[in-house]
């Protein structure tokens, strides 16, 4: 049996710390974690456990330190433009 990275770092409580405490939004359903687990490319596809879209710097800051704190993995994402998996 496997666990995710954000399961082994308390991921709801990780997950609720965000959505308090930002002022964007976090998206965790089946539709949104599909749409941000690849960009054009087919090369790489990995699944988020969720997404937060932050609405100014602060909200980044918040994002990272939380991470940081629980030591959750972050991935960052542009624009998911690219063909070759480097979004």
């Amino acid at each position: 049996m496997s666990c995710s990275p954000l399961s082994l770092f308390g991921g709801d409580k990780v997950i609720r710390l965000i959505a308090k405490n930002i002022k964007g939004e976090i998206g965790v359903s089946e539709d949104t974690i599909q749409k941000y687990s690849k960009d054009f490319s087919i090369a790489i596809v990995q699944m988020p456990k969720v997404v937060v879209f932050p609405v100014d710097i602060t909200d980044i800051v918040t994002v990272l330190e939380i991470a940081n704190e629980h030591s959750v993995p972050v991935k960052v994402r542009g624009a998911g433009m690219s063909f070759y998996g480097q979004s």
